[in-house]
């Protein structure tokens, strides 16, 4: 579904429902969809047609945004992700809440409050519609969040207890590992969906480091082991593995690393190059590589690891970079182009923006944060 909407300064807006973009657009390219004589803007119509968007269920908005609408939208959500705790047992060197960015200089530590996180399930259970698809994803992000094991397992216990309209009740974590050996049993019992992330090898997993600066590598890479070893079916069907590209690794080291050892095709992210510090940007650069160079090495590599490679997305990926900076749709994932890579998992290494995502709302540790997708109801 996608809106087409005037702004009270009458420029024109395209809203698609699915990718959640909202993207200022021509007013021709409206009346592409009726009139096929505006040759310059049909072809872009043609290529948005054929490419990204589908206007045959378009229509155009001509009331305002209300409560009801609003609440629909609450009523359909498909997952919520919990950022459970800003706290983390590694102090990596590229996390963009640490030293490099700007992020990291007001970053407040602490946990999320239960009761309201049981406040808004109880809220979403409430409203739900029941469609086709009636599953619904709960993902736990952090910080690192089994340092809040607390918090995951009295929420999940309690979206199971209130389950009454037999919602398809499915959970999602991103880790760093550090405790997975320790809660692997519960985790395996509740069938998480489990994305670790592992940069590859000893040297590029080595900016991953303790706040002390030892290496995080040796046990990451016992517990990933241990959960092999000894729940294989989880394993198999639940763990994938998130890789950040930094200047110690490539795509095709971090891809033979993991895929000889566990038989994964890991996503790989890059580092992030936005709100870099000024003082920091040395650092960064010497850091940073390329995903785009780093891909077409490998796809020209005839030893690679992974004859059918996955689909190559780079040059996507920068078309949806370009659309986010000029878009007034920020949070926009990436998966709207390539849909057979659409993942739950809520987010990658450090931020929940960059995977490709399928969350509506994020309730945050911050008290602003977690009471708002509610607060409007109150009034």
């Amino acid at each position: 579904m996608h809106t087409i909407f005037k702004s009270e300064g009458n420029n024109t807006y395209l809203y698609d429902h699915h990718s959640r973009l909202c993207m200022l657009i021509h007013p021709s390219l409206v009346r592409c969809q009726k009139d096929k004589n505006e040759d310059y803007y049909s072809a872009k119509f043609e290529y948005l047609r054929q490419h990204l968007l589908q206007f045959d269920d378009c229509f155009t908005l001509t009331r305002k945004v209300t409560p009801q609408m609003v609440f629909d939208s609450l009523a359909t959500t498909p997952s919520v992700v919990f950022e459970v705790t800003d706290m983390c047992n590694l102090k990596c060197k590229y996390c963009a809440f640490g030293e490099m960015y700007e992020m990291g200089r007001d970053r407040h530590f602490g946990n999320i409050e239960i009761e309201k996180a049981k406040l808004l399930l109880k809220y979403l259970f409430n409203i739900r519609k029941v469609q086709l698809n009636n599953e619904f994803m709960i993902g736990f992000y952090g910080g690192e969040p089994l340092m809040n094991i607390e918090f995951i397992k009295e929420i999940s216990e309690y979206a199971l207890s209130i389950n009454d309209i037999r919602l398809n009740l499915k959970f999602s974590m991103t880790t760093n590992a550090i405790l997975l050996k320790k809660y692997i049993g519960y985790l395996s019992e509740k069938e998480f969906e489990l994305l670790v992330s592992l940069d590859g090898d000893s040297l590029s997993h080595s900016y991953r480091t303790f706040p002390n600066g030892k290496p995080s590598f040796d046990i990451v890479l016992h517990n990933v082991d241990y959960v092999k070893s000894h729940y294989p079916d989880y394993f198999q069907n639940h763990v994938s593995f998130n890789a950040v590209l930094n200047d110690h690794s490539s795509v095709s080291k971090i891809y033979h690393f993991i895929y000889n050892r566990y038989g994964k095709i890991p996503e790989i992210t890059q580092l992030l190059n936005k709100n870099v510090r000024n003082e920091k940007m040395d650092a960064f650069n010497k850091m940073f590589l390329s995903k785009k160079n780093s891909e077409n090495e490998y796809l020209n590599d005839n030893t690679k690891v992974i004859q059918s490679s996955i689909p190559h997305v780079s040059y996507s990926e920068e078309y949806v970079d370009f659309i986010k900076d000029y878009s007034i749709c920020s949070l926009l994932p990436t998966d709207f182009i390539n849909d057979q890579l659409e993942l739950y998992y809520p987010a990658d290494t450090c931020m929940p923006f960059s995977l490709h995502n399928r969350w509506l709302i994020l309730a945050s540790v911050t008290e602003t944060s977690v009471s708002s997708p509610w607060s409007w109801l109150h009034n």
